[in-house]
């Protein structure tokens, strides 16, 4: 605390910074004033969008019950007039001509109001259940719409079981002509399938053999020279046999030759 009464006043000149909690109150004034604001701001608009929309539901509950009273207060009456009219109907009935009580449930059978057993009971009669002629209109209708959904769906999955069977079938077939395309060419000779350039080449490797054949056959054919030896009388000598031997061979390899020069030329 200060000693000086003019600092305690709150009017001193000479101590200016000693305000004795005037800063704090102005501080905690515009703080709730900031907070004012922000409710004003943010808050208040919501608050009274709940308190219209809770207005304007309960209005229209009031409504929708003055609406429900007012509709069952004549539906109320309706029943009524339309019970009174069903047992002027029965009596004028009865005292017209004493009709039953099958008969009579017949006839008012579109009538909910008509009981069963009213009169139906004193005969012994059951009666049925009283549905409107409409309402069993209506069932018969929609059995018979949910039957066609039925047949519709079984058609349809027909349908697409069959397509399923003819792609497998194609499917199948398909399958089984490329495996026969492959076992025939499996089985057929390499030889058939060869090219020219091969068969050439084949008689090309061929040639030198049956040159070296011939070239080994024609030294065959070459004659031994003839011995010194005097030829004896009464004798066939060796030297004649061995070239008549000689003889036959090289004209056998010749012809042999000559057939093989030939089968080459016809391959070429």
């Amino acid at each position: 605390m200060s000693s000086c009464p003019q600092c305690y006043v709150g009017q001193c000149r000479k101590h200016k910074l000693q305000d004795h909690g005037a800063r704090e109150r102005a501080l905690l004034s515009s703080r709730s004033e900031l907070q004012r604001r922000l409710y004003e701001s943010l808050v208040q608009p919501h608050v009274d969008t709940l308190k219209t929309t809770k207005k304007a539901t309960a209005e229209a509950e009031a409504g929708h019950c003055r609406y429900r009273d007012a509709v069952g207060k004549d539906r109320e009456k309706a029943q009524r007039q339309k019970s009174k009219f069903s047992e002027e109907q029965v009596r004028k009935a009865q005292a017209l001509g004493g009709l039953r009580g099958d008969l009579l449930r017949t006839m008012l059978a579109n009538d909910s109001d008509f009981e069963d057993g009213a009169e139906g009971g004193k005969e012994g009669n059951t009666g049925t259940s009283g549905e409107p002629a409409d309402r069993k209109k209506k069932r018969r209708r929609e059995a018979a719409e949910r039957e066609e959904r039925k047949a519709r769906k079984k058609k349809k999955k027909a349908l697409r079981k069959e397509e399923d069977r003819k792609k497998k079938k194609r499917k199948e077939e398909k399958w089984k002509k490329k495996k026969r395309r492959s076992d025939a060419r499996s089985q057929e000779d390499p030889r058939d399938r060869s090219s020219p350039s091969a068969e050439r080449g084949t008689t090309a490797k061929q040639e030198p053999d049956t040159r070296g054949a011939k070239e080994g056959k024609v030294g065959e054919e070459m004659p031994t020279p003839p011995s010194l030896s005097p030829p004896v009388a009464g004798k066939a000598s060796p030297l004649s046999g061995r070239s008549t031997s000689v003889g036959s061979s090289s004209s056998s390899s010749s012809s042999s030759v000559s057939s093989e020069d030939e089968i080459n030329g016809r391959a070429v």
